[in-house]
């Protein structure tokens, strides 16, 4: 079972970034993150999708921009400093224990809220 995506492209107004976002969304969270695919391309991680986002913001500035922006708050402060070497596994067990301990400090403040 092989499954291709088609996405054209109309109109001059378009945010490509906020396209490939949207199918980007879709292969991590949709029917696309469980099918087989026999021959892979590139399979998207939580962090890739959480990098995206904050780049995004950047891309109308020039690329040597970009580049810098990337640099100085994704590639340096973050994913260089984990262990691993910042590889995509790693990086979601961080995101995965960031978000499971604001789970628990939201709980915690609704209950105390809720007393």
């Amino acid at each position: 079972f092989n499954m291709r995506h088609f996405i054209e492209v109309q109109g001059e107004d378009v945010d490509l970034a906020q396209a490939f976002q949207w199918l980007q969304e879709k292969t991590l969270f949709a029917a696309g993150a469980i099918l087989w695919n026999p021959v892979p391309g590139i399979e998207f991680s939580a962090s890739d999708l959480v990098r995206n986002a904050l780049i995004s913001s950047f891309l109308h500035r020039p690329l040597d921009e970009q580049e810098a922006v990337y640099r100085e708050l994704w590639l340096d402060p973050l994913q260089r400093r984990i262990k691993g070497g910042g590889g995509p596994v790693a990086f979601d067990g961080l995101l995965r224990a960031f978000l499971d301990g604001e789970d628990e400090r939201r709980a915690a403040a609704a209950a105390a809220t809720a007393a």
